[in-house]
C-alpha cells in the first residue's frame, strides 16, 4: 500500500488543520469534533500537527472531508515540479511571460484536488488572506513556487501599516532570490528601517548581476540618500542617469528626483520632472497634485492637463486632494478649502509614501489659506500634530 512519506506527514497535518479552520469560518460542520468524527480522537488530531502518525489512512480520511487528496502519483508531481521550476526561473529573471506562466499554474491549481495545490491556489487568489495565513502556507508548501508566494507576502505587507511587520513576522520572512530581497529592501525603507536598509542595499549591490536588479537597487539607494543623506543625492542620481541600465528605471528615477527637488525647494526642476510624470497615466498621480500645489492660484490651471485622466481610476486619497485643488482653482471660499483639507485630506496622510512630502504639501496649503484669512488656528493645530 502506498504511504504518505513520514517526513511529510506533519506538513500534511498542518495543511489539514489550516484548511479546516478556513472552512469552519463558513461552515460550522468543520468544528473539530464534527470534522474528526469516526476518524480519530481529538488527542490524535492535535498530535498530527506536531508528530507523524503511523496510519496514513487518518490523513487520507480527513483530506477526503475537505474533498482533497495527498498527491501520490510521482509522475504528475514530477511534471508539476518542472512547470513550477520554469515559473521560478521566470520570476527570478523577470521574464515577460512570468504572468502568463503564473496564470496557467493558478488555473491548474484551481482544478486539482491535491492538498498542496489547494494551498497554493488560496495563496494567489484569496485577496482576504492575512500575512500570518500566507506565511503558514509558505511554510507548508515545499516547491519552487515558494519564492513567488513570498513575493505575494511582501506585496501584502506593503499595503499595510509598518506596525504590521512585527519582529515575529520578520523572523519568518526568508528570501532565496535577489528579486525578493530587493522588494524587501523597498519595504524596509518605507518602514523607515534605514540602518537595516543601508546594509542590505550595499550587500545587494555586491551580489546582484542582472542589469534590471542592479538598477532597482540603485533606485533604492537614491531613496535612502533622499531620506538620510541628501547631500550625496545629486551625484548618485547623475551617475545612475549615465548608466546603460538607466532606461529600465527611468520612470522611477524621474519620480524620486522630482520629490527630492521639491523637498530641496528647487521648484523649477521639480516642475519639469512632475510635468514629465503627468504624461504617463501610471505616474499622473501624485505628480499632478504637486504641480497644482506649485501653481499660482491667480492663474488658471490648464484644464486639458488637470483633467487628462479619469481620477476614478486612482486611490481615494489622491482623489480627495485632487478635489481640493479643483475647488481651489474654482475659487471656493477659504473656509471651505480649509475645512476640506482639515477634515478630509489630513486624515488620509498615512495613505501616502513618503508621508513627509504630503505633510509638507498640506501644511503649505494651510499656510497659504491662513495668510489670506489671518486665522492661523488650523495651521498651529497641524504643527502640533505633525511637527
Amino acid at each position: 500500500m502506498i504511504d504518505i512519506p513520514k517526513d511529510e506527514k506533519v506538513q500534511v497535518g498542518k495543511a489539514i488543520d489550516f484548511l479546516r479552520k478556513k472552512e469552519f469560518k463558513k461552515n460550522p460542520s468543520f468544528k473539530i469534533e464534527c470534522f474528526i468524527e469516526t476518524i480519530c480522537s481529538k488527542a490524535t488530531y492535535v498530535k498530527l500537527r506536531k508528530i507523524p502518525l503511523k496510519e496514513s489512512e487518518i490523513y487520507d480520511s480527513l483530506l477526503a472531508k475537505l474533498n482533497l487528496i495527498y498527491p501520490y502519483d510521482p509522475r504528475e508531481q514530477t511534471k508539476l515540479f518542472h512547470t513550477e521550476k520554469l515559473m521560478e526561473d521566470a520570476f527570478i529573471h523577470r521574464d515577460p511571460d512570468e504572468k502568463k506562466l503564473l496564470d496557467s499554474l493558478i488555473n491548474y491549481y484551481s482544478t486539482s484536488h491535491s492538498v498542496y495545490d489547494r494551498l497554493k491556489y488560496i495563496a494567489f487568489k484569496d485577496s482576504a488572506m492575512s500575512v500570518p495565513e500566507l506565511l503558514a502556507i509558505y511554510e507548508i508548501v515545499q516547491s519552487p513556487i515558494r519564492e513567488v508566494i513570498m513575493n505575494r507576502i511582501i506585496d501584502v505587507l506593503e499595503s499595510m501599516p509598518p506596525s504590521a511587520m512585527s519582529d515575529y513576522i520578520q523572523s519568518r520572512l526568508h528570501f532565496h532570490t535577489i528579486r525578493n530581497q530587493i522588494d524587501y529592501l523597498f519595504l524596509i525603507i518605507r518602514n523607515k528601517h534605514y540602518y537595516q536598509a543601508v546594509a542590505l542595499c550595499e550587500s545587494l549591490l555586491r551580489s546582484a548581476t542582472l542589469p534590471i536588479d542592479r538598477a532597482k537597487i540603485r533606485i533604492a539607494k537614491l531613496i535612502l540618500l533622499h531620506q538620510i543623506d541628501p547631500r550625496h543625492f545629486d551625484l548618485e542620481a547623475q551617475a545612475l542617469s549615465n548608466d546603460p541600465s538607466f532606461p529600465l528605471v527611468r520612470e522611477d528615477w524621474i519620480h524620486i528626483c522630482a520629490f527630492h527637488a521639491y523637498n530641496q525647494n528647487d521648484y523649477d526642476r521639480a516642475q519639469l520632472l512632475f510635468e514629465e510624470e503627468i504624461k504617463n497615466q501610471k505616474t499622473f498621480f501624485p505628480a499632478i497634485l504637486f504641480l497644482a500645489h506649485m501653481h499660482d492660484p491667480k492663474i488658471e490651471f490648464s484644464q486639458e492637463v488637470f483633467c487628462r485622466y479619469n481620477i476614478q481610476d486612482y486611490p481615494v486619497a489622491y482623489q480627495h486632494l485632487y478635489t481640493y485643488f479643483k475647488m481651489k482653482f474654482s475659487h471656493s471660499s477659504f473656509s471651505i478649502l480649509e475645512s476640506y483639507l482639515w477634515n478630509i485630506c489630513r486624515k488620509e496622510i498615512k495613505e501616502f509614501y513618503p508621508e513627509n512630502i504630503i505633510i509638507r504639501l498640506i501644511h503649505d496649503e494651510l499656510e497659504w489659506i491662513s495668510e489670506n484669512t489671518g486665522n492661523r488656528t488650523k495651521l498651529y493645530m497641524f504643527h502640533q500634530q505633525f511637527d
